[in-house]
């Protein structure tokens, strides 16, 4: 799983390729490790590609669940919450490509994270225009 401490030391490079070949080696390093699998999912359609990108979750029933979409520096610039009420186990989300501010996102790699309580999930994107 790609964590935080994986994004923190990637800078935004100026090679977008140098970038996905990094995160693509720690994804299928990461995938090959023994670790017991969340229960959560999360799979992004669409990507590489144009905005709506699709972003299906997956067993975020009865807990308080929050996807964040990170940019390749690790930084927050769209969020959305799901109340421990929401019965639906499975949501598909539809991003536009826009940060919170409703500004437009350049082309590059993205990572949507969902999170519930201490357990995260997270998967990569690339947003072309």
């Amino acid at each position: 799983m790609v964590t935080e401490e994986h994004i923190e030391w990637i800078v935004a490079p100026e090679d977008m390729q140098v970038a996905y070949t990094l995160i693509t080696a720690i994804t299928t390093a990461s995938a090959q490790e023994s670790f017991p699998l969340p229960d959560l999912s999360v799979t992004v359609a669409g990507s590489p590609g144009r905005p709506p990108i699709r972003i299906d979750l997956g067993n975020i029933s009865g807990v308080s669940s929050t996807l964040d979409i990170l940019d390749v520096s690790g930084r927050v610039v769209w969020q959305q919450h799901f109340p421990a009420e929401d019965r639906q186990t499975v949501r598909r989300i539809s991003w536009d490509g826009l940060a919170a501010s409703g500004r437009r996102l350049p082309n590059g790699i993205y990572f949507a994270r969902l999170t519930q309580g201490s357990e995260a999930v997270t998967s990569r994107m690339v947003v072309l225009r």
